[in-house]
C-alpha cells in the first residue's frame, strides 16, 4: 500500500495553515502557508537532550523551496517573523521546512 504524504501535507496546511508572505533576501515575495509547531525544542547536545524555547514554524518546501537564514515572513495579522537559525528540512520525505523564528516587529 502507497501513501500519498504530499497530500496529507496539503491536508494538514489547509487545516492548519496560515496565509503568509515568505520575503526572501533575493527575489520577490511570495504567499504561502505556515504551520507553528509547538514552542519546545528538543536539541541534542554531545549526546545529551535539552528542551529549549522557540517560535517553530514549517513551510512547505513545494512553496518556499530554499528559505534562508534571515529571511522574513510576513503573518495574516501584521506581524513580521525572522528566521533565526538555518532551515532543516523536516520528515523523512523533505515536505517541509522546520523554521526558527522570532517576531521582530509588527507591520500594523
Amino acid at each position: 500500500m502507497s501513501i500519498d504524504f504530499q497530500r496529507h501535507a496539503d491536508a494538514i496546511y489547509a487545516a492548519l495553515g496560515r496565509p503568509a508572505t515568505w520575503l526572501p533576501h533575493t527575489g520577490p515575495p511570495k504567499a504561502v502557508s505556515l504551520v507553528r509547531s509547538s514552542a519546545a525544542e528538543l536539541l541534542s547536545i554531545r549526546g545529551l537532550d535539552f528542551v529549549g524555547e522557540g517560535d517553530i514554524w514549517h513551510v512547505r518546501v513545494s512553496e518556499a523551496p530554499e528559505p534562508k537564514q534571515g529571511d522574513h515572513f510576513e503573518l495574516d495579522d501584521g506581524r513580521l517573523i525572522q528566521v533565526q537559525a538555518p532551515p532543516r528540512l523536516h520528515g523523512r520525505r523533505d515536505l517541509q521546512w522546520y523554521l526558527d523564528c522570532h517576531v521582530v516587529e509588527s507591520v500594523v
